[in-house]
């Protein structure tokens, strides 16, 4: 975005069982250098995973994953479906502060570490 290369860049986690998937979906511009973008999306990954994100980059992120999953559950069938999940992977179906805690309690060290685990270049 800062190149002015790309119209959106979004990143989202997809729990699963077994595992999980990351994914980040970049919108380019018409002419962009698609080559380019990926470099820059395994550069700032690396950042991540060597430096961990600043205090400053963390708190709204926490703070916009907070509101997304209180609003979520205004809709009936997505908080049954939530409790089931609780449920089922924390053995209490009452574990909404158990859940915002993960994120309310992250620090750029803790993300960090995470990155560092799980931020590896795909062989190209």
């Amino acid at each position: 975005m800062e190149q002015q290369i790309a119209v959106s860049v979004s990143a989202a986690q997809d729990d699963a069982a077994l595992g999980s998937v990351f994914r980040i979906q970049v919108l380019a511009k018409a002419d962009a250098d698609l080559g380019k973008i990926e470099s820059i999306i395994d550069e700032e990954l690396a950042r991540i995973a060597r430096d961990g994100p600043t205090a400053d980059e963390l708190k709204p992120q926490a703070a916009e994953f907070e509101l997304n999953k209180i609003q979520s559950l205004q809709d009936i069938r997505t908080r049954a479906r939530r409790l089931n999940e609780y449920e089922y992977y924390f053995g209490n179906p009452d574990s909404l502060e158990r859940d915002l805690a993960r994120y309310r309690n992250a620090t750029p060290q803790s993300v960090q570490r995470w990155g560092a685990q799980v931020f590896t270049p795909m062989p190209g």
